[in-house]
């Protein structure tokens, strides 16, 4: 086949966290931008931005969709990531046209995507890039290591390919038609890393090796990012598992003089290794979210963590010396985890110093070590339609209640008060509440249009509003650094 024609759709209407986070489809991007010398034409549109992707797929031979989250059992139904959206928009595309999808969801299910949806032709199965480019070369599926694909009335999967590769190929930012934002700011994604060297039995990812593009190739790609962008988020598993490379990369970035804000995941023992670099990813102005799960010893080790409480609390000692601003996810409804053991989620977690939590109910998918051993658990359950694990002790509404719990415990008032004068720290609180509040109103009257993006952009370009921002958050700073400096006397050193 001779594609010259490519439209690159990410299908979704919403996104998996909340209206205020849009970040881009780096991976689609990616292949876009992989395939570009090879045809005449790529475009990429995003369904969060768009009504109807039919004025695009009209002149354009080959589709590729994007499909990264939701539930299988959401098939000829709707679910929370908009899945039945998703697969109408494909069963849509007019006959004639190749239509390939890849991704996360499109990998674990690819047997699946080919029987329910008749429309798609190929599915690309892991990192897209390179068996994207073999594809184009070739003209046809047939032996490409990592493809899925129909022939006639049967459904071939060729070998899996190695896809831990680490090419250093970042997108082509031309591509983009849209503005990005999280919180209202600019905000663009990049990936550092491949893979996660550890055995949690509740994971999805299988790659269970760790390879790392080197800081100065980093340093490249956020050069290419606009003068916009305010907060960059790397998409890896564990961005840190290396703090050598972070010192690096920490170093650079200071002597390029890139200001920005980067928000990164990382393990526990990420900020135990190096004490000076978390110092400096502090300075550097990153902030983290950190895969805690619990504080109870049993449910680390049966999770398999691979540490133990205490390693938590030197760690987060070592943040509370940094203006990092810290988010802890938890994980309740664990095997034989009592309620209390879950309420005490809330007491420890302020304690510890984090800023924010999100606590979440015991996921449990095919395919991962978690399924195979709560499948053989009488007096424990999985709600197919959610993967919601749950007990003969706690039900679902049981699970909710508690969680619900946990988060008004944690988010009192005066913590409230704290993390929003540490806000300020690294934002200009007042600018980003009008232009969040701004947001709101034009998208309830408008709903979309791209103007709607330029304008926000120009208001928060042009700040007439400077004198007083600024004013407010150097008062917001000053009570920040008071109430810090309450916080860590109360602060557990070590716990037991």
């Amino acid at each position: 086949m001779n594609w010259k024609n490519v439209l690159c759709v990410y299908p979704y209407r919403t996104d998996p966290l909340f209206r205020f986070w849009r970040i881009p489809p780096i991976g689609l991007e990616i292949v876009a931008s992989a395939i570009k010398p090879l045809v005449d034409n790529v475009e990429i549109i995003d369904m969060r931005f768009e009504d109807d992707a039919k004025p695009y797929i009209k002149d354009k031979d080959l589709i590729c969709f994007s499909l990264n989250w939701g539930n299988p059992k959401a098939i000829g139904g709707s679910s929370k990531f908009d899945l039945e959206f998703v697969f109408n928009t494909i069963n849509n595309v007019p006959k004639g046209k190749t239509v390939v999808a890849g991704g996360r969801f499109a990998t674990d299910y690819a047997d699946m995507l080919l029987k329910e949806l008749p429309r798609i032709d190929i599915i690309i199965r892991g990192y897209g890039e390179d068996p994207m480019i073999e594809l184009f070369k070739k003209g046809s599926p047939a032996g490409i290591e990592g493809i899925s694909y129909r022939d006639g009335d049967k459904i071939i999967h060729n070998k899996d390919r190695n896809q831990l590769v680490i090419t250093g190929a970042y997108p082509d930012r031309s591509l983009r038609k849209y503005r990005y934002t999280a919180l209202s700011m600019g905000v663009d994604s990049i990936y550092a890393s491949q893979g996660c060297p550890f055995k949690c039995i509740y994971c999805e990812f299988t790659e269970k090796k760790w390879l790392s593009r080197s800081a100065e190739s980093i340093i490249e790609e956020l050069k290419t990012m606009d003068d916009d962008v305010e907060i960059v988020f790397f998409t890896d598993n564990n961005v840190f598992h290396d703090m050598d490379r972070m010192d690096k990369l920490c170093d650079a970035i200071k002597k390029e003089g890139i200001k920005k804000r980067y928000l990164a995941q990382c393990r526990v023992e990420s900020l135990v290794k190096r004490p000076d670099v978390i110092k400096k990813l502090g300075e550097t102005g990153f902030l983290i979210g950190v895969g805690i799960e619990s504080f109870n010893e049993d449910v680390l080790r049966w999770l398999k963590k691979g540490y133990r409480p205490d390693l938590i609390w030197q760690a987060f000692e070592n943040v509370r010396k940094t203006d990092i601003l810290a988010l802890g996810f938890f994980i309740i409804g664990n095997y034989k985890e009592t309620r209390e053991d879950m309420l005490r989620t809330a007491d420890l977690a302020k304690k510890a110093g984090l800023d924010f939590i999100n606590v979440s109910r015991l996921l449990c998918y095919p395919k991962t070590e978690l399924y195979s051993i709560m499948s053989k658990l009488p007096d424990y359950h999985i709600d197919e339609n959610r993967n919601i694990v749950y007990s003969d002790y706690y039900s679902i509404k049981d699970l909710s209640k508690i969680r619900k719990a946990i988060n008004r415990r944690f988010y009192s008032p005066l913590h409230l008060l704290r993390t929003f004068s540490r806000f300020s720290y690294h934002f200009n609180v007042l600018r980003v509440l009008r232009q969040m509040t701004l947001e709101i109103i034009l998208r309830g009257i408008f709903k979309k249009g791209r103007w709607i993006d330029r304008f926000l952009y120009l208001t928060n370009k042009y700040n007439i509003f400077y004198p007083i921002d600024f004013a407010f958050n150097t008062i917001l700073k000053a009570g920040g650094r008071l109430l810090d400096r309450i916080a860590s006397r109360k602060a557990l050193h070590i716990a037991n």
